[in-house]
């Protein structure tokens, strides 16, 4: 079958074969006609790169198939730019919100989790005491292994006997928080995705994760984006400023809030961690604005981020 390059451009949807020759195409007349007009040929119909660079050097050649003055092109493109903005903008605002929510019960669930371990390795320890792993792992173990004899390295216990209905409930109970700690991974892996898709300079200055729980945090990418630097240092630790401000804490203000989890703070000597927020913050506040305007990766951004983080770190 032969191959059609087909390209969706604001003038309409076309299709060239392989020596840029136009096959077919369809002209829009609105801003709806983009998103759902379609061309029915019969050949293998590919979107790529080839389509794309067919277009771009026809594009004044194309617009005579339905304008005739670059004036009604120009103001054709402009209400077109203005529409598609508004599209992106509902299409982003829309996962924006699924985003913060989801980080909410991220969080949430996390606590819930740790508790549940807590409460689980407590129920444990009257059983089988030579169980020495931190709670969540030991959550993992005895969900792998049931009763205390199938465990690597058995050599007998101390612990007491108990009866099948006991370890039944025991089993059950580390089931069930197994996998609401395999839900919270499936979740934050999840929301790294959204967070890298809608937020691409944000993720790569402080991670995902960390990215993520900023926007959540402020509330809206787009409330992130008109915060200043200074804000965005402190989200996180709004307890902590408010405390020091009422004057029930003595000493310092707090420096940071959330991004303290940083990989750059965390691996960075404690009296550089104040000027590393800095640099981290009037970054991110940088970062939020380009992520929610234009959606694009801001490789100059990223480069001058990291020659000043390298700076302080050297």
């Amino acid at each position: 079958m032969k191959i059609a390059h087909v390209v969706r451009g604001p003038l309409g949807i076309f299709a060239f074969a392989d020596d840029g020759t136009l096959i077919m195409y369809k002209v829009f007349d609105s801003f709806r006609d983009f998103l759902s007009v379609r061309l029915e040929l019969d050949y293998e119909m590919v979107e790529d790169e080839l389509a794309k660079s067919f277009y771009r050097e026809k594009m004044r050649e194309l617009a005579t198939l339905k304008f005739t003055s670059d004036e009604e092109l120009n103001k054709y493109l402009t209400i077109f730019g203005i529409e598609w903005s508004k599209h992106k903008m509902k299409q982003e605002a829309n996962r924006d919100s699924l985003l913060v929510q989801a980080v909410r019960t991220y969080e949430d669930l996390q606590k819930e989790v740790n508790v549940m371990a807590e409460h689980f390795y407590e129920w444990v320890v009257p059983y089988y005491p030579e169980l020495r792993e931190e709670p969540l792992k030991a959550v993992k173990m005895f969900a792998e292994y049931g009763r205390r004899e199938n465990f690597p390295n058995y050599r007998g216990s101390v612990g007491i006997d108990i009866s099948e209905e006991d370890l039944k409930a025991l089993s059950d109970y580390a089931n069930v928080v197994n996998e609401n700690m395999k839900y919270l991974k499936s979740l934050e892996k999840y929301i790294k995705s959204v967070a890298s898709d809608i937020a691409p300079n944000m993720s790569k200055i402080v991670g995902p994760l960390i990215a993520a729980r900023l926007i959540s945090k402020a509330g809206s990418l787009k409330k992130t984006a008109s915060m200043s630097s200074s804000t965005i240092q402190l989200l996180g630790a709004e307890k902590a400023l408010f405390r020091f401000l009422k004057g029930k804490k003595r000493g310092r203000p707090p420096k940071y809030g959330i991004i303290y989890f940083s990989p750059y703070i965390q691996k960075a000597k404690k009296n550089s961690h104040g000027k590393l927020a800095r640099i981290i913050s009037s970054k991110l506040a940088i970062a939020a604005k380009v992520d929610y305007y234009s959606k694009r990766l801001d490789t100059e951004l990223i480069h001058s981020f990291e020659k000043e983080i390298n700076s302080v770190m050297a």
